[in-house]
């Protein structure tokens, strides 16, 4: 694999390692009965995990195969829905994981909902409103306190590329020659330009990997949660 320049292989080559569990692990399918044949929250929480990990697989090696054939700006938006991708799912995990702690299913089917089937379109009363990526992207952010760069700033980062604006229009595919008074067009990046793409993708996947797994540990504990609180309901 040949990277541009300006890019630390190395790192690289580690972020392609954990792409590539990522993919080899991708679930193909589970039984609803095997999680409870009386609550439902289970099945949807582990639904949008799985659903999630293979939107994050299919980003991931999309976003190292645009850096290959060193296309800037659709590597960034692409880093940049992975980024968004990782928010929700450590979103996620914190609120299973809060809920059973507090021992408590609280508003979690709403989440759960809104993350499964959610969208943004107005077209009905009873529209379920999909979650908002921003919130996804804080919650991370709001844990990495001691990081000299939070995971918003790196969101933020790529922003600067993926919107249309100067750097990811004017400054991606024009340069303007005063000299000659002549303006050329096609696909142009300083090479230090790549550098904005390392940490992004590297914090995202780690991220992702690290919630992804552990949600694991108390996932059982959340399953009981779950039936209890139906049978105290018909109680």
């Amino acid at each position: 694999m040949s990277f541009p320049p300006r890019l630390n292989q190395d790192l690289l080559e580690r972020i392609r390692l954990v792409a590539d569990e990522l993919s080899a692990s991708l679930p193909e399918a589970f039984d609803i009965a095997s999680l409870s044949t009386k609550a439902k929250l289970p099945f949807k929480a582990l639904t949008l995990r799985e659903s999630l990990i293979h939107r994050a697989s299919e980003l991931a090696d999309t976003a190292l195969d645009l850096i290959d054939s060193r296309r800037f700006i659709p590597a960034t938006i692409i880093a940049r829905a992975l980024m968004e991708t990782t928010g929700l799912l450590y979103w996620l995990h914190h609120r299973v994981e809060s809920a059973v702690k507090a021992g408590q299913v609280g508003d979690l089917d709403d989440f759960l909902m809104r993350g499964l089937v959610g969208d943004k379109l107005d077209d009905g009363e009873d529209d379920i409103v999909a979650l908002n990526a921003m919130s996804g992207i804080d919650r991370v952010s709001r844990d990495e306190k001691d990081l000299p760069v939070t995971f918003r700033e790196m969101y933020d980062w790529l922003c600067e590329f993926t919107h249309p604006n100067w750097g990811g229009v004017m400054g991606a595919y024009s340069k303007v020659d005063r000299q000659n008074w002549r303006v050329t067009f096609g696909s142009r990046r300083d090479p230090k330009d790549w550098e904005f793409l390392e940490a992004p993708l590297h914090r995202s996947l780690w991220v992702f990997r690290d919630r992804y797994n552990d949600m694991a540990r108390f996932f059982p504990a959340f399953i009981a949660l779950c039936e209890e609180d139906l049978e105290s309901q018909d109680t």
